[in-house]
């Protein structure tokens, strides 16, 4: 969501998130938020719980069986196969950068950002004997 945002912003929020998740990820039957909700909870607590779902945002679950995509479960409870997930950012990244390429007034940004988050730097490390 970072590398989407106008030149005047220089951190991705919540709505960011969710409004890049919509556009690109596009997973039937699940929100935006929930996904946020399930990338919060893995983040912060590495459990399916995070505050938004102590609010009532369905949990998200995965698992991993053929033919298994985005399942709700039940009403509080959705089952994604992180294959397809993994498959769902590919396709989502791909049409982002395509349209983000194609927009003049976010190109100079994106490749700012980028160059940033894929930089090189040298570090000299010295050697220690710990006995």
């Amino acid at each position: 969501a970072s590398l989407g945002m106008h030149g005047e912003f220089i951190q991705a929020s919540r709505t960011d998130y969710i409004h890049w998740v919509e556009k690109y990820l596009k997973i039937p039957s699940v929100t935006g938020i929930e996904l946020y909700s399930a990338r919060c909870a893995m983040l912060h607590t590495y459990t399916t719980e995070s505050s938004l779902t102590r609010k009532g945002t369905r949990k998200i679950f995965y698992a991993v069986e053929d033919g298994l995509k985005a399942v709700t479960v039940n009403a509080s409870t959705v089952c994604i196969n992180p294959h397809y997930l993994l498959e769902r950012l590919r396709i989502g990244r791909k049409v982002f950068f395509e349209n983000t390429l194609k927009d003049s007034s976010r190109n100079q940004n994106f490749f700012n950002r980028i160059q940033e988050l894929f930089s090189t730097y040298s570090v000299s490390v010295k050697s220690h004997t710990i006995i």
